[in-house]
């Protein structure tokens, strides 16, 4: 017996079958850059909550019983306390900041439909109103920019092939890249025939 498709699952197949249909080229976010910055968010939040603990009610607990059974040297002393409160009271809002970051950053999904570029944050950009690629950090970071102008209105699009994924981010990359800059022809070789058209008459 098979399992049964969820919806979620079922949404995404459907995506997917309608962008091959079309002709689309879909890049959502990248699974590694998500599930790695989630990871640090766990981390973030995980030892602020255990910094809470240790400074807040732990710690001031420990001390106190040294101090009621006589002791002179306590067992937290210096900034084991000060460090632990302050790491609680920073480091979980931060998490939770970042993770609204990431989203944000990776939210959506990048679309080319055609010669149309659709982006997160954006309206439609058709390629004729594309004014600049700017690719200089392409071949080492897989970033590229591109600047428009439409209807009167000016953006920035960045594609990032490590923020999305990098297969689909690559091939609307060189799409552009070759509707802005298309390849030269090759030159002719010194000496090389060049085939006279027959159907015009010679000069007189």
């Amino acid at each position: 017996m098979t399992d049964p498709i969820t919806s979620t699952q079922a949404a995404g197949s459907s995506t997917t079958a309608a962008a091959a249909n079309t002709g689309d080229v879909v890049a959502r976010a990248g699974s590694y850059y998500r599930w790695t910055r989630y990871i640090m968010v766990l981390v973030l939040i995980g030892y602020g909550l255990w910094s809470i603990r240790d400074g807040f009610f732990r710690y001031p607990r420990e001390n106190a019983e040294a101090k009621a059974q006589g002791k002179e040297v306590l067992p937290h002393q210096g900034l084991d306390i000060p460090f632990n409160r302050t790491f609680g009271v920073i480091l979980p809002p931060l998490g939770l900041a970042y993770l609204i970051y990431i989203l944000r950053k990776s939210r959506g999904e990048y679309r080319l439909s055609g010669q149309t570029l659709h982006a997160p944050g954006h309206s439609p950009i058709p390629f004729d109103s594309i004014t600049a690629l700017d690719e200089r950090l392409w071949d080492r970071k897989g970033i590229a920019h591109i600047d428009y102008e439409f209807s009167g209105r000016r953006g920035r699009v960045t594609l990032d092939d490590f923020v999305y994924e990098r297969d689909a981010i690559d091939r609307i990359y060189e799409t552009i890249r070759q509707y802005v800059a298309p390849p030269e022809p090759a030159p002719v070789p010194p000496g090389f025939p060049i085939e006279r058209d027959e159907t015009k008459s010679p000069e007189t």
